[in-house]
């Protein structure tokens, strides 16, 4: 295939993906066709000299007269990509390399708007958006054109078939999962027994054997769909639709799973104390308790009734079947009932004050009174003792 041709391939693939850039005004992510026009008549007109044309509009338009059939579509105020190069903003027609080694100058001036040049100073066109001063958003087009996307799409590619075989593993493989577990209390064992002088160097060493005992991830979501796929005739549709919550629910620690082993594989070796691998082992349990349940739900769903049921009963009473309104509503209820929890809490403080404060005004009523009296019978005494009262 000529380089032409997969050229043209890659600037198809970016027409058709119409992949977004951020706006540098904005911040904003916008899709990138708002910058371009494949309209060939619309374009045409761009070039056609008018009145008040000059020698170099008329140079340019008839430069595109002959380049016309080529068109795939114009960047508005800046160059047109045609299927074998680039028409520049001046009229020259340049290979697809001319991108290679650009650089952005500032035209002089205070109407000038900087512009694309190659690495030999031709200038390609303005700015995309008269604002790109950085080429951010050439480089969105660039990424198409010089094939760093066609790379991308190759590993996403791998990647989906990778998760493709992994679909095909049997049920009994949540067996070999579920043996993990044994292996973990043996290395917890192992971490509480060992020590070592240099604690920094065996942490890493416990992390490293710790991640090489682990799973990379956990997929036992993906055999129980197949499961439940497969037996859903066994299942009535309340009690189904339900179940497939809890796989909802398994799929979602299994997300955090992926990503507190990335986080521990970053972090083993910089700092091999930190928290997560604790978690990560407390994480797998957890996700092998709810992998019995759902084994045991699938197996017996047509053999121990008695058994699926309080099962099922089990993890309804925790909520897990639970929609995300239901969730919701009870959240909000839980707020409300501590609100008044806290405001009669409140009221009850306030009227032990008010009793204690009422208590201490009777007290001192009590104690005036008393201070009264005593008042009251010293004044007796005094005037009993006065001369002309003596011989009364």
């Amino acid at each position: 295939m000529d380089d032409n041709k997969i050229y043209l391939n890659r600037i198809n693939l970016f027409l058709k993906e119409k992949p977004k850039f951020r706006d540098p005004i904005t911040g904003k992510l916008k899709p990138i066709y708002t910058e371009y026009n494949i309209n060939i008549k619309y374009i045409k007109n761009i070039f056609t000299p008018g009145l008040l044309s000059t020698k170099l509009d008329k140079f340019k338009y008839q430069e595109f007269l002959k380049i016309e059939n080529k068109v795939l579509f114009k960047f508005n105020n800046s160059f047109t990509v045609l299927k074998d190069g680039v028409f520049s903003s001046e009229g020259k027609f340049l290979s697809f390399d001319c991108f290679k080694n650009f650089r952005i100058k500032k035209e002089k001036g205070l109407l000038s708007v900087s512009g694309y040049y190659t690495e030999n100073e031709i200038r390609i066109g303005n700015i995309l958006g008269l604002s790109d001063v950085e080429g951010k958003t050439l480089n969105v087009f660039l990424r198409y054109l010089y094939g760093k996307r066609d790379k991308e799409i190759v590993k996403e590619t791998e990647k989906r078939e990778k998760f493709a075989v992994q679909k095909l593993k049997s049920l009994d493989e949540i067996e070999k999962i579920i043996s993990i577990t044994n292996k973990l209390i043996k290395l917890r064992e192992e971490q509480t027994k060992l020590k070592s002088k240099n604690e920094l160097k065996y942490r890493i060493i416990l992390n490293e054997k710790l991640l090489n005992n682990l799973p990379n991830q956990t997929y036992g979501s993906v055999i129980f769909y197949n499961e439940l796929n497969k037996n859903s005739t066994l299942f009535d549709n309340s009690h189904l639709n339900k179940i497939t919550r809890f796989l909802n629910f398994i799929e979602t620690h299994e997300d955090k799973y992926l990503r507190l082993y990335d986080r521990c594989v970053k972090l083993y070796i910089g700092d091999p104390n930190n928290n997560c691998f604790k978690e990560l082992i407390n994480k797998l349990e957890t996700i092998n308790h709810y992998y019995e349940i759902m084994k045991s739900l699938i197996n017996n769903v047509n053999k121990d009734k008695v058994l699926y049921n309080k099962l099922y009963n089990l993890i309804e009473d925790k909520g897990v079947f639970m929609t995300k309104t239901e969730k919701e509503s009870l959240n909000y209820m839980k707020k409300v009932s501590s609100g008044v929890i806290e405001l009669n809490k409140n009221i009850v403080n306030g009227f032990n004050i008010l009793e204690s404060q009422l208590s201490d005004v009777s007290s001192g009523l009590y104690d005036l009174d008393s201070s009264l009296g005593m008042v009251s019978s010293s004044l007796d005494d005094i005037y009993m003792s006065l001369p002309d009262n003596r011989g009364r």
